[in-house]
């Protein structure tokens, strides 16, 4: 029964993704997800340079009822923050006690909940084969968890319980690549390239590793179809998909503590954040003028725009059947 639940209030929420401007849902151009504290909230970014305080959306673990009193404090820590399911939802994770959330923008409403040490990245998993995205998600759990880890977004009670896990050492990001079916792995020292194998219960296998060009990986994020960006301790880099090589990622080659980079797929703007040295209050423009947020724990943000890879993506029509 909740698995109907979930997919139908997928269909629910792409539909009130045109209810109101920038309110309920829907991607927008100059809007941004922030997240770091016990926060995730949205800005627009012309509003925020006048008023760096005005926020368009919010959430924290309490306005939600679906997860329990006693898992709340599994989200104090937010550092993830990504729009799925055509803008009218939000996929987080938490690196406190840790967990992965899926929340709809529109009522707040969690539609999905998994705990886990340090949890530091989630990517949803389509499924064309079902007619219906975001069957399952992946998430990457690092130190003192270690873990890449795959759930089911039907999964018959919450908390959820994992489907799937494997060892990897700092695990820091996922990005799933609907183009190729491959979903995309970030260690502290490696990248992976994994097939999802789905039955009646989900696993992955290791296609390829590449050893990174530097230590600790942090951010896994798709630049466009073709290019990941990947930052490491001391700097970025791009992997481009097809010659499976990394380079510098120009801007950002010899930045450290980078935390997160999101390239617009319309627009082309990229935003990162660099932690000073860990947390910041700004969300930096590359060759433009910073965001300055009246926060002191801002983390990563992310452009509310659609996944260049097409992780995540808007329902289909039949997503409600």
């Amino acid at each position: 029964m909740r698995g109907a639940l979930v997919i139908g209030c997928m269909a629910a929420a792409t539909s009130s993704a045109g209810c109101g401007p920038g309110r309920l849902g829907g991607y927008a151009d100059r809007e941004i997800y922030c997240c770091g504290g016990r926060d995730v909230f949205l800005v627009n970014v012309d509003e925020a340079r006048r008023d760096p305080a005005r926020r368009i959306w919010s959430w924290r673990a309490g306005d939600s009822p679906e997860i329990a009193v006693r898992h709340r404090a599994w989200f104090r820590a937010m550092d993830e923050c990504r729009p799925v399911l055509g803008g009218s939802a939000v996929l987080v994770s938490s690196s406190s006690a840790g967990g992965i959330a899926l929340v709809r923008r529109a009522d707040k409403k969690c539609l999905f909940y998994a705990g886990g040490r340090n949890a530091h990245s989630a990517a949803l998993i389509d499924d064309d084969s079902l007619g219906r995205p975001g069957k399952l998600v992946a998430g990457a759990f690092s130190f003192r968890s270690d873990h890449l880890r795959l759930y089911s977004l039907a999964a018959p009670t919450l908390p959820a319980r994992r489907e799937w896990l494997m060892r990897l050492g700092g695990a820091h990001g996922a990005v799933w690549d609907r183009t190729r079916q491959v979903l995309w792995a970030l260690g502290s020292d490696e990248l992976l390239k994994l097939e999802v194998i789905r039955g009646e219960r989900a696993s992955a296998e290791v296609l390829k590793r590449w050893k990174l060009p530097g230590r600790g990986g942090h951010d896994l994020f798709a630049l466009d179809e073709g290019r990941l960006a990947v930052t490491v301790g001391d700097g970025a880099y791009q992997f481009d998909l097809k010659a499976e090589e990394f380079s510098p990622l120009a801007g950002l080659a010899g930045k450290a503590n980078v935390k997160s980079v999101c390239r617009h797929p319309t627009t082309g703007e990229i935003i990162y954040t660099q932690g000073e040295p860990v947390f910041t209050n700004k969300v930096r423009f590359l060759g433009g003028h910073d965001l300055v947020l009246p926060v002191s724990d801002l983390y990563k943000a992310r452009w509310n725009a659609p996944d260049a890879l097409g992780g995540g993506a808007e329902p289909s029509r039949s997503a409600g059947s």
